[in-house]
């Protein structure tokens, strides 16, 4: 028998631009969820309902089913732009090297476009083709009004108006009701009916989940589902993997069902598994920190007892951080105190958070002549800016000038 899913507006949009709801982010699973859900409704077992809200909504908010696209063409930007600063640092000695990595990069980039481009098409030609469109009734509308003025789910989110949702939800109900019904005999009783499989996807928490529980649906909205008993899902990725007999593998699910700190390799650009996995939080010594010593007396708040004004965050001069390292190419990063992922390209040298917080790290490691790593220290950096020349150094004495700058006074005083 057919089954009967009817999405909200935000879940067709995020189909098409493979945005996670839990992760706030966006990932590749898109892609094998709708290449299965073309599937099964080629095969007749699945059948997707919309409306004429659906098809206005998705024309007036389709430029976000390119929200992937464009991080892909910003990391493109990023890698070609470190290959020309890798290539500038070089003095051009490695050129064939980095003209290689540069053809590699912008067949990838191309590959990735055309493949996002072509599904963004697949996944609008769907909806308008390949869906069973059905029509808003009166009653229907009466049905959300009423929703309304009683201040009822899903009236009740951050959002000033829910009817367009609230329409899509309430106008298939009545659709299954009036056009799939099927007498019940087994009861014994006229008037009992069932149903055939129908499911309801919304990841709009505020106006549809349960205050307790956003996986289930609002207790205002339960009669309406029961009607039908059309079963509720807060996203389209667990639908699918509920019907699909394996249709995800277990890593998969994972990324479907946790926020699990992992994330995509920028190094490698693994296409289809988030990669980098992460340790779990240390504490560095950190001397940009705001720090008070609550065992020493302060005179900066002498009307203040000196206990009441030190917060949790400043009773330590330390920081948790954390590090990372991508499972395909080895490629290892440091999460920074803003939560920006920074790859470290090298040892011992100065690493600036790619996020622009201004944090900067050094990652200190006992390196042999044969390479090998006999310890790694992490480091948090402060720089001071020189009052003469205004760059930032680790250290400048106590007129605010640098090593170099300082010199220079000393020989211009001498003369």
């Amino acid at each position: 028998m057919q089954k009967f899913i009817f999405l909200d507006t935000n879940n067709w949009i995020y189909l098409s631009n493979g945005f996670n709801i839990y992760s706030n982010k966006h990932d590749e699973l898109h892609l094998k969820v709708f290449e299965t859900i073309r599937k099964r409704v080629k095969e007749g077992n699945l059948v997707f309902l919309i409306n004429d809200i659906v098809l206005s909504e998705w024309e007036r908010n389709k430029e976000q089913s390119e929200n992937q696209i464009k991080e892909i063409e910003k990391k493109f930007k990023g890698h070609t732009g470190n290959l020309k600063s890798l290539n500038e640092f070089i003095g051009g000695e490695k050129t064939e090297e980095i003209d290689a990595l540069k053809k590699s990069l912008e067949e990838k980039y191309k590959e990735k476009i055309a493949r996002h481009k072509n599904h963004i098409k697949n996944v609008e030609f769907f909806l308008k083709n390949e869906t069973v469109k059905i029509q808003i009734s009166d009653k229907t509308k009466i049905d959300a009004s009423n929703l309304a003025l009683e201040k009822k789910a899903p009236f009740i989110g951050d959002k000033r108006n829910s009817m367009a949702d609230a329409l899509i939800l309430l106008s298939s109900i009545e659709y299954l009701y009036e056009n799939h019904k099927f007498p019940d005999f087994s009861l014994g009783n006229d008037g009992n009916y069932f149903f055939p499989d129908s499911f309801f996807v919304s990841s709009n928490s505020g106006d549809f989940s349960s205050s307790e529980d956003k996986e289930k649906i609002h207790k205002d909205l339960e009669p309406f589902l029961k009607k039908t008993n059309t079963k509720f899902f807060y996203t389209l990725g667990k639908l699918i993997n509920s019907l699909e007999v394996e249709f995800l593998t277990e890593e998969e699910e994972n990324i479907i069902e946790h926020v699990d700190d992992r994330v995509y390799c920028d190094i490698c650009d693994c296409d289809y598994y988030p990669s980098v996995n992460f340790s779990d939080y240390f504490e560095v010594y950190n001397p940009n920190k705001k720090f008070v010593d609550k065992n020493q007396y302060s005179f900066e708040f002498p009307e203040i007892e000196h206990n009441l004004i030190i917060s949790e965050e400043m009773a330590s001069p330390m920081s948790s951080i954390r590090t990372a390292e991508c499972e395909h190419c080895g490629a290892e990063f440091i999460e920074c105190l803003c939560g920006e992922i920074n790859h470290i390209e090298d040892y011992n040298t100065i690493i600036e958070c790619i996020g622009g917080c201004g944090t900067k790290f050094r990652i200190n490691a006992d390196i042999d002549r044969k390479g090998m790593v006999h310890s790694i220290e992490y480091e948090l950096i402060k720089e001071f800016r020189c009052t003469k020349c205004g760059d930032e150094f680790e250290e400048v004495d106590e007129n605010g000038l640098c090593e170099e700058c300082a010199e220079y006074e000393r020989i211009s005083n001498e003369e």
